[in-house]
């Protein structure tokens, strides 16, 4: 069981010479609270910054892993990104089950939640 989320993280770094605080997309897995994947942002994240956290959480080789390979199911809170169709069709294609959790329900992601700043 993988659990993922985005978070805001709590410093600024300068993307074409404004200050900004990147995003952080990340999957975890839920028995080691390994972080299986990761993509930064400097912009508010999208299906995009899914994709690519999905492919760093999957691949194993250098420079990913060692972590990661594919769970049997992954939870998530209605993000409109995590459930677009073009990440659905991703999770279908690699044979991994969403779990749509209910909405401000933090408390069911424990282990994605407490990675947070």
């Amino acid at each position: 069981m993988w659990e993922t989320d985005h978070v805001q993280a709590p410093l600024l770094v300068d993307v074409d010479g404004k200050p900004r605080r990147p995003w952080i997309t990340w999957f975890t897995d839920c028995a080691t609270n390994a972080i299986t994947g990761v993509a930064v942002t400097p912009v508010h994240p999208s299906r995009e910054s899914v994709l690519a956290a999905l492919r760093s959480a999957v691949l194993r080789e250098d420079p990913y892993g060692p972590f990661g390979g594919l769970p049997e199911k992954v939870r998530v809170d209605r993000g409109k990104d995590f459930l677009s169709r073009t990440v659905t069709a991703a999770f279908d294609l690699l044979d991994v089950t969403v779990e749509d959790l209910p909405a401000y329900t933090p408390h069911l992601k424990g282990t994605v939640e407490g990675l947070g700043p």
